[in-house]
């Protein structure tokens, strides 16, 4: 769920925990029981098991997340990315990438992205020189986090295509509010820091000179600046990133899997594969696992369900956390108390953001944590050509993908065997295009009633 429950044991403690804007509750130190164990932090080993993946002869890697086979390549502390090779008779030639989020909990942006750089590299070096030629992203239970990791990905598995970026937010009175003031007093601000900008400017009209879209006003388009230096982190393919070694991996044969809580983040990397052209234009695969079967489209008892959505969560490209919106209301009226007052309805909502009465309800508890409460405002699009249509109002399935047929899609649900381990889904998922039993809709469910 994203939220620590230490010491949360009765009803009232999660009510003083999650819900109390004045209160919070002294953590219990938990019971032997309750520390995750300490993984080793090497990154790669060698050998191979007989279970279908790879292991190794230094001392064992645990799995990152329970009921998972050994790595050959992991992350380092955040748990939430690792590589495996299949092994078994059909799948020697497979590669499988885990990531089950994008954003740890208990670690820095900073050390998170660095470290998700050095793991995907590590992935695909290894996957190269074991001649692995099929990927399987599994982006399984995925919400979403930094979206620069989304990019770092593809950036590795496409080093010479460019990744479209465009999003916006929605224009309301408070942001308009919030932009001019801040903005106007930055130096004054204690994270404000120069370097991260190429020039100064208070000028915030360019940004927020209105378009329309669906009958609501938004921002002008921005685009992350991916292709501008830094001194702390570059994606690959800029800076002291330049010359990144080719994928072993090609549009053709790779494969993103997905459980449909793909969201956010997330959402992102699914359009930002689906956006490359294979050979004859091909595109990636999608598999889906999971779901239920679908009255409308037949007997429950018969295997009628129709396509699965490949991404069931928020499609939009940035969080705002509420303490964050709640401070920066905050921070207007220090510099602008003129806007204190109800006189007009224009500063209504700039109000609201400061009182925060809801925020600090979610936000109550140990130190107040950023994440126990956020909203995804920022859309995203996706093409220079399709820029009237925010990403979130597409059906994923047929606008982003382009449409689903046996050649692109598949969705099955999941069996015992694939309850208690990935394997068997990892498996199944390339047997839909690329197993030796022939591949596409006999292996997967009807695409229609």
């Amino acid at each position: 769920m994203g939220a620590n429950f230490t010491g949360v044991r009765t009803g009232e403690d999660y009510y003083k925990r999650f819900c109390d804007p004045d209160a919070s509750i002294d953590v219990e130190p938990p019971t032997t029981a309750e520390i995750p164990p300490q993984f080793p932090t090497s990154t790669i080993i060698e050998t191979s098991t007989t279970d279908g993946t790879s292991t190794g002869t230094a001392l064992p890697l645990a799995p990152t997340i329970s009921n998972y086979p050994w790595p050959v390549v992991r992350d380092n502390g955040s748990n939430i990315t690792s590589g495996y090779f299949l092994n078994d008779t059909g799948y020697d030639d497979v590669a499988v990438l885990a990531i089950s989020g994008f954003s740890p909990p208990e670690m820095g942006g900073l050390k998170y992205l660095t470290d998700f750089q050095a793991t995907v590299e590590a992935f695909l070096a290894k996957s190269r020189a074991e001649n692995k030629t099929k990927l399987v992203i599994d982006v399984s239970e995925n919400g979403g986090g930094l979206v620069a990791a989304a990019y770092e990905l593809f950036a590795q598995l496409f080093p010479n295509t460019t990744p479209f970026s465009a999003n916006n937010i929605r224009e309301t009175d408070s942001l308009i509010q919030i932009s001019h003031i801040l903005s106007a007093n930055a130096i004054e601000i204690n994270n404000f820091n120069p370097i991260n900008f190429n020039t100064s400017s208070n000028d915030t009209d360019p940004i927020l000179e209105p378009i329309t879209l669906e009958n609501d006003t938004f921002t002008a388009y921005q685009h992350h600046p991916w292709n501008r230096t830094d001194p702390t982190f570059n994606i690959t393919g800029i800076g002291n990133r330049l010359n990144a070694p080719p994928s072993p991996f090609t549009v053709e044969n790779i494969i993103l899997l997905t459980d449909g809580a793909c969201s956010s983040t997330c959402a992102t990397l699914a359009r930002l594969l689906h956006s490359v052209n294979g050979t004859n234009n091909s595109k990636i695969k999608t598999v889906v696992v999971g779901g239920r079967p679908d009255p409308s489209l037949g007997s429950l008892t018969n295997t009628d369900t129709g396509p699965m959505q490949a991404v069931g969560g928020v499609a939009g490209s940035q969080v705002f956390y509420f303490s964050d919106l709640h401070e920066a209301a905050k921070a207007v009226l220090v510099f602008a108390p003129e806007l204190n007052s109800t006189n007009t309805t224009k500063n209504e909502e700039l109000l609201l953001l400061a009182e925060g009465y809801a925020m600090k309800r979610s936000l109550a508890g140990i130190n107040g944590g950023k994440a126990a409460g956020s909203v995804n405002g920022k859309n995203d699009f996706v093409s220079l050509g399709d820029l009237e249509m925010l990403i979130q109002f597409l059906d994923y399935n047929e606008d982003v993908i382009g449409g689903v047929d046996e050649g692109n899609y598949c969705h099955f649900y999941y069996t015992k065997e694939m309850v208690l381990g990935p394997v068997k889904v990892w498996e199944r998922g390339v047997d839909a295009f690329c197993g030796v039993e022939g591949g596409g809709g006999r292996l997967c469910l009807p695409l229609s009633g």
